[in-house]
């Protein structure tokens, strides 16, 4: 009876703790929501830019271009083309942040050297010269890992405030942020790892399993009393 007991507790742990499916995969357009979510996350906010709006030439890190004070381990690198730095009140957006200047369209890249599982930040529109459209402008934001796409997603950013987007649910190293048909400007980027948490299938799985190890324990329990004449 005993061995029959271990192989039924073995198999139920086999089942309960299978590798586990990673969360589903989370939106967000409130930042608070998406905190609440992920938890505490590092945050950029490229105050350390200074404050005009000036050109710059390749990427922007701690160890390269002209900011200082850039979270460790982040690169932001435009697909092609510059990036600028965004001086208060540019693009509707009250603090300094991080444009992209050239061609239209033309994505961030901004790549980590540790994987991620949660990444927010604020959007801005830029037409030009900070210009607003007047009217949702269509953004697409993109989740790479070893270069393969993970996930994507379009949506407007708001005219004249700009919009928050967060993410939560995969594993990534590299987040792609383009303007459909302008210049992307981005502020107070945040990022970091959060505990996948197990579906409802798995969770279910989970509670039928200990319940099978329960009701093996008291079986062996039982096989093992000893009765006296």
């Amino acid at each position: 009876m005993r061995i029959v007991n271990t192989v039924i507790a073995s198999s139920v742990l086999a089942i309960a703790f299978a590798a586990a499916p990673a969360s589903a995969q989370s939106t967000y357009t409130s930042r608070a929501t998406f905190q609440a979510a992920s938890g505490t996350l590092a945050t950029e906010t490229f105050s350390g830019c200074g404050t005009a709006t000036t050109g710059v030439a390749g990427s922007v890190s701690s160890t390269s271009g002209p900011c200082t004070g850039i979270v460790a381990g982040v690169t932001y690198s435009p697909g092609a083309g510059n990036l600028y730095i965004a001086g208060p009140g540019q693009s509707s957006n009250p603090t300094t942040a991080l444009g992209m200047d050239n061609p239209s369209g033309n994505p961030f890249l901004i790549t980590f050297a540790q994987n991620k599982s949660a990444f927010g930040l604020d959007l801005f529109q830029n037409f030009g010269g900070g210009g607003q459209s007047g009217s949702a402008a269509p953004f697409t934001v993109s989740f790479l890992l070893s270069g393969a796409n993970v996930a994507s997603y379009n949506f407007g950013v708001a005219s004249g405030t700009g919009s928050f987007f967060g993410f939560t649910g995969a594993i990534f190293d590299t987040v792609r942020v383009a303007q459909t048909n302008g210049y992307a400007v981005i502020d107070n980027v945040s990022f970091g790892t959060v505990a996948a948490v197990p579906e409802t299938a798995t969770w279910g799985m989970m509670i039928a399993g200990f319940g099978l190890m329960g009701a093996a324990m008291r079986n062996r329990r039982r096989s093992t009393k000893v009765t006296f004449a």
